[in-house]
């Protein structure tokens, strides 16, 4: 369930977050493409939801296509505070990391500096080994971005001890998750917290 989607005729990237959804549905059936899969999509906005948009087929491989309420929730709060705390930066939710022509990694928020420093945010929710959050920030570093984890107070030890030792360790416990994606009161009647 992402916040964005490319314009099938045109190439361009639509934010959920930027665009109302009432916009997005005069887009031809058919237009809107996952970013990823390349899979259709269509806009929802219902109440208690984020507005996002959904494929239109189950996709098995597309990372995309597996984010819940609560990722996207905290993918806004980051989002909206970049906003407000980098006012000199580019902000973009689900940036693309591009190498050789081929999408290496996704950040569900990126911060670009117009001296090219960049700041990548990536929140962990569901189960990840070690190996891949090294590949990943690994990844990351290698195309000159910083990567700032946030991470479930439940995140396995061994993976929130070299996050630590890097540097990129946001732990996200039940008060920060709620104070992080309180920005809409929409949204507050779907936490189960």
């Amino acid at each position: 369930m992402p916040f964005t989607a490319i314009l099938a005729t045109t190439k361009e990237t639509l934010t959920a977050l930027e665009i109302s959804i009432t916009q997005l549905r005069q887009y031809p059936k058919g237009d809107l493409l996952c970013p990823e899969c390349k899979t259709v999509m269509f806009p929802r906005g219902r109440k208690g939801y984020l507005p996002h948009f959904v494929h239109t087929k189950k996709t098995e491989n597309c990372s995309l296509a597996g984010e819940s309420q609560y990722h996207l929730a905290l993918k806004l709060g980051i989002y909206e505070k970049c906003l407000e705390s980098y006012k000199d930066a580019k902000i973009s939710v689900e940036y693309s990391i591009v190498k050789d022509n081929k999408i290496i990694r996704r950040a569900d928020v990126m911060v670009l500096f117009p001296t090219g420093y960049g700041i990548a945010f990536e929140i962990q929710l569901s189960p990840i080994s070690l190996e891949e959050i090294k590949n990943r920030t690994i990844d990351y570093y290698e195309q000159g971005y910083d990567v700032q984890w946030i991470v479930k107070k439940t995140t396995n030890s061994d993976i929130k001890d070299w996050l630590l030792d890097h540097g990129s360790l946001n732990v996200l416990t039940t008060s920060d998750f709620k104070s992080a994606v309180i920005s809409s009161e929409t949204l507050e009647s779907t936490l189960p917290y």
